[in-house]
């Protein structure tokens, strides 16, 4: 909800602005507008989206959230490793522009994270193997989904590409919250 609240703010300041609510990288650059990008990951979705007390009320702020967030600097992440509709409700699913798939068991999951047709159509997430570990398919980016490889970051590179990230936003006086 907090989220939701400060991305209707965004959307009011935009407006206000230039008429437009669409941020921009000279927008996103105001220091004191608050503006600076902020990343909604939300993991293991198949866990939020399911728990019957709560996981309406969440697909609907993220529903809300995945449509206008990214135009507001405010994209959304979301995995899961069980690809149902239940994990990621389709007026979620429908509205996001980019998908990643890692191995997959069978067309239907292939289908339900990258799209309809997408197994019939040659883009196979089930044809990697084990030794695939960091490779994924990635639909919405290009025309055409493409087979894209992570990084893969043990601890201690890890711990130095985020110790460097650190002292260079403290030194910009960019480190909030």
């Amino acid at each position: 909800r907090d989220v939701n609240r400060r991305m209707a703010l965004r959307y009011e300041t935009l407006n206000e602005i230039d008429g437009d609510a669409t941020m921009s990288d000279a927008l996103a650059s105001m220091r004191d507008a608050d503006f600076h990008p902020i990343l909604f990951v939300i993991g293991e979705t198949h866990r939020a989206f399911t728990v019957p007390e709560f996981g309406p009320q969440i697909a609907a702020e993220v529903e809300e959230l995945v449509r206008l967030g990214r135009a507001l600097g405010m994209p959304v992440v979301l995995d899961t490793q069980r690809p149902d509709r239940k994990s990621i409700p389709t007026a979620i699913r429908d509205n996001m522009t980019m998908a990643f798939a890692g191995r997959v068991k069978t067309q239907v999951a292939n289908d339900m994270i990258l799209g309809d047709g997408m197994y019939s159509s040659g883009y196979r997430a089930t044809d990697f193997s084990r030794a695939d570990r960091g490779v994924f398919i990635l639909a919405g980016e290009e025309d055409e989904p493409v087979i894209i490889r992570a990084a893969y970051l043990d601890h201690a590179a890890l711990s130095t590409v985020l110790s460097r990230a650190l002292s260079v936003r403290t030194a910009e006086g960019r480190i909030t919250g």
